[in-house]
């Protein structure tokens, strides 16, 4: 047996220092615990990930390491490549920013970031008042950006050693200076005079919030380059408006001039500096006499600063008051204001000037330096503003329309460029040229009505295709991108819709993929529109695509040439972004009933039971199977949107930001937008679900989370009418107001709808305006088999009698639509049933036939089956965009849907126009 050496002795502690200075004993038991700690730091850490990204049906992250090297077949436009040395430099370049994006996108994605991070930072600023990376925790409540302080305490940003390690280590150009002139150079050169705005931050004019070292007579604190960066701008006859000193007189005058937890100012200092502004500019131009009138509208607005939002707390609010202030909206001609293209002044600028104009920073529109701006000038105003950036972004975004032919700078005699002060120590500085190119047509393929053609191409994306069964509509069409089309000497795109889905059988179109190469034949749109328009259709989920104009195709016979396997297009879509512009709207789940309990474990029950998309009821009543899933989720909008368990695009899957912004939309057209969600059969017909679930009482209480969601709408501003309580009178009244084989209201039901929405039009001032036309309408009976029986293989059955009233004028004829009538019904097969024929029943007969009866006139629709969350507002855009006309008669959108599409349907801001 050995024996254990024995310790040495050492002579001395010189001798013992010298010896043990560079050696460490560790035992075994502990260099094991370590080497195991080590290694399952790195492995469970990624594998947690990897598991939560896979369950949440996002791609996995570790893969987009391979795509930042893709960033090395792509040229640095903003570099000059003079030698190989210089290009190595710049794909360098490239790669690092892309490694940088990886890096981030890793750090925001993290789970346990997201898990730990929130309570350790409730704990900092609760207990010690530490904020974090980005904030500065203040005296009183009042939040800094740190950006803003380190603009003060940095070295100063003209130094000749901060300009070159800026240039070097950020690939930046970093002389604000340069830019400047250089863009007044080229603007003088068109007779237009450049106003520079740089605009101070919160540190510099109340450093007293932030340190106890300052008091309220504190002056304006500087980077100390800026003295020079004036006097060297001076010297080129550059004008720059200072505000500096007009806000800390506000200050002293015991105004408030910063949001107290947010890094911009308040709406009273921004209006007091669009005055002052204004004179400026009348006194370095004389600006054309207008006799427009523009009027202040005061509304309040309440929100949590962004600094705030950066502290990545669970619950600012517990922590900051959200701030009250109100903004003064402008409004022109009865209409909120819009900017104007063909106006005399236009202004560049970042987030200070859309505080107050852009609704996703939350503090309110139509009031922002532009509109403030046009207001003190009693002018139209046209305006390019982009929230970060100030540097170049605003520049860039005009030397791009200048490219592309449209010439913003037409007219102009001033350009105000307004940026955060920050940006003169941070930004990029590049210059840009500003060429007038003349007007390029755009790369996407057109056809116009008659044309057709037979091309090669290669598909760029492509949309959902729904398995046959799993949506009530046998037919679908997909819309697919294409790119690399030759035509004579140029290379084209094009937005092709195809039928994927043929009476409930894909077609070729619905096994294609991103990467196939096809023979195709198109033909322009309009051509087919009639007969394809109103099919359940998906749209391309990236907005670079959806907007464009479509044509039709027809996949050629035997000559689709994969690149991949023949895989049909699933509806899984695995690349699911976080959608930041969401709003957080926390919901308490203790708002559930006990009937509400009730109904929820009833569906659930009757869910698991079974895949089918039909579910059977008690005595002959099918229901739908997302109706139910809707009943068993909890709160469905905001950023909980994304935690719905279906398969669509994260970025489009909130219907309150898609109402909420289409409702602003329609308001400054002077529209009013009336949304008429079709509850959920299930809500209605409880009592028909199960045997345990016919003493379930009829009332809305039994959706707690669908009232909370349209009380946030109508917060918002959004007009919900709500037809549940008219149903269940009905119901009490004996009159059935749903079919029971079929996923739509019965034809009383579109007569209790129709009703409803009556009401609120006659209502409208104009309304009694509108020539009245004398309509007649016929009772008659009808047999259907619904769209549920038909998912339910194997089952027979019989035909469910429905009554419908059938409307058509004093000659006979049914109602046709009128495009230039007040009201559009914007809507998705609720608006078609028993009005277009076909496997919708009947003709005239539906909710346009029963509304138009009602209202006494003609009105106009656009319909499509299965969706109307996106597919339809992008339908009319396209609509108004070849014909604007129609825009100037609409008064009132009534957008008519399931509101099952709340949580199945993509959504996603669409524009109007």
């Amino acid at each position: 047996m050995n024996k254990p050496p024995q310790k040495y002795q050492y002579k001395n502690r010189e001798e013992q220092a010298r010896i043990e200075v560079g050696q460490t004993e560790i035992s075994l038991k502990l260099s094991w615990t370590l080497i195991v700690f080590f290694v399952a730091v790195i492995v469970f850490v990624p594998l947690i990930q990897g598991i939560y990204q896979m369950s949440d049906r996002q791609s996995l992250q570790g893969f987009d390491t391979f795509r930042s090297l893709a960033v090395l077949f792509r040229d640095n436009d903003d570099k000059p490549v003079r030698s190989i040395l210089d290009k190595i430099i710049n794909k360098n370049e490239l790669l690092l920013g892309s490694i940088k994006d990886y890096e981030t996108a890793l750090e925001d994605n993290s789970l346990l970031r997201k898990s730990f991070l929130p309570p350790i930072q409730s704990l900092f600023i609760s207990g010690l008042g530490i904020g974090n990376e980005k904030v500065y925790d203040g005296k009183d409540g009042w939040l800094f950006y740190r950006n803003d302080v380190d603009y003060l305490t940095n070295r100063g940003f003209l130094q000749r050693e901060i300009l070159k390690s800026r240039e070097q280590k950020e690939a930046v150009n970093p002389n604000p200076i340069d830019a400047i002139i250089d863009f007044r150079n080229q603007l003088a050169k068109m007779g237009i005079e450049l106003i520079v705005l740089p605009t101070p931050n919160k540190a510099m004019v109340m450093p007293e919030k932030l340190s106890s070292s300052f008091d309220d007579n504190t002056g304006i604190l500087q980077n100390e380059s800026y003295q020079t960066f004036i006097n060297k701008l001076q010297q080129y006859h550059v004008n720059v408006f200072d505000v500096s000193e007009l806000i800390r007189v506000q200050k002293l005058a015991g105004r408030d001039v910063f949001l107290k937890t947010d890094t911009h100012w308040t709406p009273e200092t921004m209006q007091k500096i669009a005055k002052i502004l204004a004179d400026s500019i009348t006194a370095v131009t004389d600006l054309e006499n207008d006799t427009s009138i523009y009027t202040h509208k005061p509304l309040k607005v309440k929100a949590q600063g962004d600094i705030a939002l950066m502290l990545k707390l669970t619950n600012p609010a517990k922590y900051f008051e959200p701030q009250t202030v109100t903004i003064q909206q402008v409004w022109y001609k009865n209409k909120l204001w819009e900017a104007d293209e063909n106006a005399e002044v236009l202004l560049l600028g970042d987030s200070y000037a859309n505080i107050f104009s852009v609704e996703d920073l939350g503090w309110g529109t139509s009031a922002g330096l532009s509109e403030q701006l046009s207001y003190e000038l009693n002018k139209g105003l046209d305006r390019i503003c982009q929230n970060g950036g100030g540097a170049y972004t605003t520049r860039e975004i005009l030397a791009t329309e200048l490219k592309r032919g449209n010439n913003r700078l037409k007219n102009k005699k001033v350009v105000v460029w307004q940026f955060a002060i920050r940006e003169l120590a941070e930004g990029n500085w590049k210059t840009i040229p500003m060429d007038i190119s003349e007007k390029q047509e755009n790369d996407f393929l057109q056809l116009q009505i008659g044309e057709s053609m037979v091309v090669s191409a290669k598909i760029l994306d492509v949309s959902k295709v729904p398995r046959p069964g799993t949506v009530p509509y046998k037919d679908h069409v997909v819309s697919v991108v294409l790119s690399d089309i030759a035509i004579k000497n140029e290379t084209k795109k094009a937005l092709v819709y195809m039928l994927s889905m043929s009476d409930n059988v894909w077609t070729k179109a619905a096994t294609l993929k991103s990467g196939n190469s096809i023979n195709i034949r198109l033909t322009a749109w309009d051509d087919v529109k009639q007969k394809y328009e109103s099919i359940n259709r998906s749209e391309p989920t990236d907005d670079a695509y959806a907007f464009e104009q479509p044509c039709w195709g027809e996949l050629l016979e035997d000559d689709v040439l994969m690149d991949t396997a023949n895989t049909p297009v699933d509806t899984i879509n695995t690349e699911i972004q976080q959608n930041n512009e969401n709003e957080i709207i926390e919901i308490e789940k203790s708002i559930l009933n006990s009937d509400a309990k009730q109904l929820r474990d009833i569906c659930a029950n009757l869910l698991s039971a079974t895949e089918e998309l039909t579910i059977k009821g008690q005595k002959g009543w099918l229901f739908h199977r997302e109706d139910l899933k809707q009943i068993t989720y909890n709160q469905f909008w905001g950023k909980s949107a994304v935690n719905i368990p279906i398969s669509r695009n994260a970025a489009q899957a909130d219907p309150y930001t898609a109402l909420k912004a289409y409702n602003n939309e329609c308001k400054k057209a002077g529209i009013r937008l009336l949304v008429v969600p079709i509850p959920p059969k299930a809500t209605i017909y409880p009592d028909y679900l199960a045997t345990n679930s016919s003493k379930i009482p009829l009332n809305i209480g039994l959706t707690p989370f669908t009232n909370q969601f349209y009380k946030e709408l109508q917060k918002a501003g959004v007009e919900v009418l709500d037809v549940r309580r008219a149903f269940f009178d009905a119901r009490k009244n004996g009159i059935k107001v749903y079919c029971m084989q079929d996923s739509h209201f019965s034809g009383e039901g579109v007569g209790i709808v129709s009703g409803e929405i009556a009401k609120q039009i006659k209502a409208e001032s104009w309304y009694k305006d509108i020539a009245k036309i004398e309509y007649i309408k016929a009772r008659n009976e009808i047999d259907i088999t619904g769209d549920l029986c038909s998912t339910l293989a194997g089952n027979t059955f019989a035909p469910e009698k429905i009554v419908i009233q059938t409307i058509t004028n004093t000659e006979g004829n049914f109602i046709e639509k009128n495009p230039k009538s007040p009201v559009l019904l914007l809507a998705d097969s609720h608006g078609l049933v028993y009005n277009e024929g076909g496997d919708m029943f009947a003709v005239g007969s539906g909710l346009f036939d029963l509304l138009s009866a009602d209202l006494g006139f003609a009105i106009n629709m656009l319909a499509i089956k299965g969706s109307a969350g996106r597919t339809a507002r992008i339908s009319l855009y396209r609509e108004l965009k070849k014909t604007p006309e129609q825009l100037n008669n609409i008064k009132v959108i009534v957008y008519c849907f399931t509101a099952r599409e709340f949580t199945s349907g993509a959504w996603g801001v669409v524009p109007l126009r």
